[in-house]
């Protein structure tokens, strides 16, 4: 299976999730995976939110809404 670093790109990670759903596909991966941080962000205190974000690719960064 393919890891990020073969591919270190937004495009890349988005197909990665599309392919980990390929029995359920996903309609929209790039909403799917801004989903999952939103709702992050409700069960996860602001720093730690700030902490894990920072820790993120530039290009994953950008997907977790302010």
């Amino acid at each position: 299976m393919k890891t990020l670093a073969d591919d270190n790109s937004k495009a890349a990670f988005l197909a990665l999730i599309q392919a980990a759903f390929a029995e359920d596909p996903i309609y929209d991966p790039e909403e799917a995976v801004c989903s999952v941080f939103r709702h992050s962000d409700n069960h996860i205190s602001a720093g730690k939110v700030e902490d894990v974000r920072m820790r993120l690719p530039k290009h994953l960064r950008e997907l977790w809404p302010e």
